[in-house]
């Protein structure tokens, strides 16, 4: 994965963090509507290395009854870590110039 493709990747899960953590909305209506939106904004696992270490990066989004539920996992070089980790990373390269195509 190039440098592109990891801001990419890492801006559509701060897009998502941000638009799910303080989240009231509710969850659609029907059952085709429901897997949509999950479906929509699920960032299925993706690796990457980045500075010699392997990043892991996920997002699931569940809906369920009138909730949304909204859980990023993030790991790196296997141990769990977190979304400042994963943030401070797209800094490095927005830095170097690194733009989103």
């Amino acid at each position: 994965m190039n440098d592109m493709e990891i801001v990419s990747l890492i801006s559509s899960i701060i897009a998502n963090h941000e638009m799910f953590k303080s989240s009231i909305k509710r969850s659609p209506r029907t059952y085709a509507e429901r897997r949509a939106f999950e479906q929509r904004y699920r960032i299925p696992e993706r690796s990457f290395r980045y500075n010699g270490h392997d990043y892991t990066v996920e997002y699931i989004v569940d809906c369920s009854g009138y909730c949304i539920y909204a859980k990023g996992y993030y790991y790196k070089d296997g141990e769990r870590t977190t979304l400042t980790a994963i943030k401070n990373i797209h800094k490095q390269l927005l830095a170097k110039g690194v733009l989103i195509a």
